[in-house]
């Protein structure tokens, strides 16, 4: 898995797994980019893919296409990249996965993928039937939505984990016509908390074709997602605190300084009965429910 600059593409880090399959070390990765990996008949319509994404006219997009390796292998791969926006649809960061087509096409090789590699993997990682049911999960996966023993996972449908089941019905749907899926999903932890994530999935097939199970791969957007709701706040905080008056503003920088109603009612020569209610426009303008709750936001955004 990769991560990267929103407009360029450009790698920022990638995880171990990735190393593993170009046998590069990440600051090798880092330093040539994905584009330069890419074989040079295959760059064009990648840049043009990307470009497409990057202008809104795609949420995101999967190529087969050639890595070209500084050792001299090439390397047929499934790569799939798609943007992460904020609340007002700029992109904020680029991640991708990279599914080695050379290993997967021999499907005997795909399918004696060792339950100590997955395990090793800091990826979160399930695999499942065709039902949909979790036939394993790797230590990342268990961790991060807690569970402590493999068997409280094994067994279970793949839709339990989704907080809509419409949602997961229609991945699940999507993966089993065109083969893979990859898109963001809501779900919650064990002990109830949210989680939501960026799943890539895809299917496992034998010699002759047919498929015989689903690999799936998880990274969790929950920090982002709260950034990005943090971002919100402050700008709609920002907005609000454009329309204040000056009486207001002189309240508001008082009750910031942890001033009482009685005290700023002296300073300013007005009632106490005044201040209490230009203190409650300002919770209502600001679109919060306590002094305590503004200030915290306001000491965020210095």
């Amino acid at each position: 898995m990769v991560i990267g600059e929103p407009l360029t593409g450009k790698p920022i880090r990638v995880n171990r797994a990735l190393c593993r399959l170009f046998n590069l070390s990440e600051a090798q990765i880092l330093e040539i980019g994905f584009l330069g990996l890419t074989h040079p008949e295959d760059r064009a319509r990648t840049e043009a893919a990307y470009r497409e994404m990057v202008a809104g006219r795609l949420d995101y997009y999967e190529l087969e296409k050639r890595y070209l390796l500084p050792d001299g292998r090439e390397l047929w791969g499934h790569s799939t990249i798609a943007l992460i926006r904020d609340t007002a649809g700029k992109p904020c960061a680029a991640m991708g996965t990279v599914v080695d087509l050379s290993e997967r096409k021999r499907a005997e090789d795909a399918l004696r993928v060792s339950e100590q590699a997955l395990a090793a993997a800091l990826s979160p990682i399930t695999m499942t039937d065709l039902a949909g049911r979790v036939t394993f999960a790797n230590s990342a996966f268990r961790q991060l939505w807690g569970y402590g023993d493999v068997d409280e996972v094994r067994g279970r449908l793949f839709h339990e984990f989704w907080m809509q089941r419409e949602a997961g019905d229609a991945a699940w749907s999507a993966l089993l016509t065109a083969g893979y899926w990859s898109g963001e999903m809501a779900s919650r932890r064990a002990d109830g908390r949210p989680l939501e994530v960026h799943l890539s999935a895809a299917l496992v097939r034998d010699p002759t074709g047919r498929p015989t199970g689903v690999v799936q791969s998880f990274f969790d957007l929950t920090d982002l997602k709260a950034v990005q709701e943090r971002r919100r706040r402050h700008a709609w905080l920002a907005d609000a605190l454009a329309t204040l008056s000056p009486r207001e503003r002189a309240i508001l920088d008082r009750l910031k300084a942890g001033q009482p109603n009685k005290q700023i009612a002296h300073e300013l020569h007005l009632s106490a009965k005044t201040v209490a209610t230009h203190r409650a426009n300002l919770l209502r303008k600001c679109g919060v429910e306590s002094i305590v709750a503004l200030v915290q936001m306001l000491r965020e955004l210095e």
